[in-house]
């Protein structure tokens, strides 16, 4: 798997072609608790996978910025840039072939857990969570279970999605992906969410399937990861 070097404060991690910066996750939970003011008894408490409950517990709360905004009067129809994140999954298979885990929505198209970064409110303060947290809350709340690895900075794209009755809305949403067993692959493929089910694809077969648009740069890029062989091939363009 992952091979971890540390330069400074800052950890790089080296594996199978995928190489890039990984931050610790536990260290953003307790700098977004302290800049909320949360109770001290509270911070000692959290951990990875309790802290959005705690959160929730103490009182705190979550906005969508993007829903807010179009809540109010007269910014009903303004485009919002809200910032967001996904998990990438990769892990291979009894017969040696390189596999991810997909989300499919509703229309049918393939792209990965996540979703927009929230703003937590706490007695008068206002702070967005890091978008590391966003991946790890959003992987959570469409999958049902914590991923438990370490995530590594894959690639952002900028959004334009399509919301009925709005108009696009541009914004960065970054990727983090991870190595795991072909196990836990399955495992966390078989997680639920209101905006669709989950399987596991084989990376050379994702051609097979619509790309979300957003996710599309992704799927190339594990293409070009994992199935360099192919790329030589002239099998891909």
């Amino acid at each position: 798997m992952f091979i971890y070097k540390s330069i400074g404060r800052v950890q790089f991690a080296f594996g199978d072609s995928m190489q890039g910066k990984t931050e610790q996750v536990f260290p953003k939970i307790q700098q977004l608790a302290e800049m909320l003011g949360l109770p001290q008894e509270v911070r000692k408490k959290l951990t990875i996978s309790n802290w959005v409950s705690e959160f929730r517990e103490c009182g705190a709360t979550q906005r969508n910025f993007r829903n807010w905004v179009h809540e109010q009067p007269g910014t009903e129809k303004l485009a919002v840039p809200n910032s967001g994140a996904q998990i990438v999954l990769i892990a291979q298979d009894t017969n040696g072939d390189y596999c991810t885990m997909v989300q499919f929505r509703k229309n049918f198209e393939i792209g990965f857990p996540g979703g927009a970064s929230n703003i937590w409110c706490y007695n008068g303060k206002e702070e967005w969570e890091d978008v590391l947290l966003t991946a790890y809350r959003e992987f959570k709340e469409e999958t049902g279970m914590d991923f438990e690895g370490d995530l590594v900075f894959l690639d952002f794209t900028t959004t334009t999605n399509h919301y009925e009755g709005y108009p696009d809305t541009y914004a960065p949403s970054m990727y983090y992906g991870s190595e795991v067993s072909y196990k836990d692959l399955m495992r966390y493929a078989t997680g639920l969410s209101d905006e669709g089910t989950h399987a596991v694809v084989r990376i050379k077969d994702l051609n097979d399937y619509r790309w979300f648009n957003n996710a599309a740069q992704i799927f190339k890029l594990l293409q070009e990861l994992y199935l360099e062989e192919l790329y030589l091939d002239g099998l891909y363009e």
